[in-house]
């Protein structure tokens, strides 16, 4: 995907892909930019744990760990090492439940630790869980993104069921976790997050037209549809059939809304990332790792 993305890239500010804006920062947010907060407030949309939270990420190399790497030492094997990290997965999945978020965090990068303290970790999962009591774990699904190891389980509390979703370096360490639900009503009321999704089911449909539909002019003339194909038919290649959509990040970074669509194809997850401008078109299109 490195023409895609390097094409894409030249197009958005740099710290579109790292910025949250949270929602203590709102009244600094001017013009539409806030009236789009204030819709996902009014939906409960905004940074919603039940939609996906992004909980960590990040490249950071994973060599300045000091402490005992034995929980780290997963098979070589590949059928072996998958079950390994699923197995890690459903651990996290237990230490969340019980409120044992410094656990969670003890395999994790130095870059994780430092975005995922005790505090952040708790919010996000209460924000989905509030409750404690029946929650339970479910199918695991085994992935990558690029070179890195996606394990996935499935969470389940009343009518909830979520995805808690754990990136893993080739050593075994944690890089990231995503949180998603399978029920996005929450978005429903919001247009530029339906936007998103169309434009994941134009690329599986092989829609190029109809994803430049929305396009600025900048965009419109550095990526073609030829572009798009090519870019698309690499990913297919690389992982495979597309599956589905499964989860959404929605965001603001100034005036601009970021919305994440996270994609499972048939051998990896990753995601498509939608930047909207002011006036509600495509400012920027990735495609990404998960962590990223």
């Amino acid at each position: 995907m490195t023409e895609l993305e390097d094409a894409l890239r030249a197009r958005l500010h740099a710290r579109l892909d790292d910025v949250d804006v949270p929602p203590t920062l709102a009244a600094g947010v001017p013009g539409r930019a806030a009236a789009v907060r204030r819709r996902r407030l009014a939906t409960g949309a905004l940074g919603s744990v039940a939609v996906l939270v992004l909980l960590g990420g990040g490249l950071a190399a994973t060599d300045a760990l000091r402490r005992d790497r034995a929980t780290l030492q997963i098979p070589a094997n590949e059928g072996e090492r998958g079950d390994a990290l699923l197995t890690r997965t459903q651990r996290y999945a237990e230490q969340f439940a019980a409120g044992d978020f410094e656990s969670v965090r003890r395999d994790m990068t130095p870059a994780a630790r430092k975005a995922l303290t005790v505090r952040v970790l708790r919010g996000v999962w209460r924000g989905a869980f509030p409750s404690t009591a029946d929650i339970t774990t479910g199918h695991g699904r085994r992935s990558k993104t690029q070179d890195d190891d996606v394990a996935a389980v499935e969470v389940r509390s009343g009518g909830l069921t979520a995805v808690l979703r754990v990136v893993f370096t080739p050593g075994g360490d944690v890089t990231g976790m995503l949180l998603t639900a399978r029920d996005q009503r929450a978005f429903a009321d919001d247009p530029l997050v339906r936007r998103a999704n169309e434009v994941v089911r134009q690329l599986a449909g092989n829609d190029y037209a109809g994803v430049r539909r929305d396009f600025d002019a900048t965009m419109r003339s550095g990526l073609s549809e030829s572009k798009l194909r090519l870019g698309w038919e690499q990913m297919l290649a690389q992982y495979g059939a597309f599956e589905r959509a499964d989860g959404v990040l929605n965001r603001l970074a100034g005036e601009h809304q970021v919305v994440d669509v996270v994609c499972e194809f048939a051998e990896g997850t990753m995601k498509v990332r939608i930047t909207f401008d002011a006036e509600d078109r495509i400012a920027g299109l990735f495609i990404l790792r998960l962590d990223a």
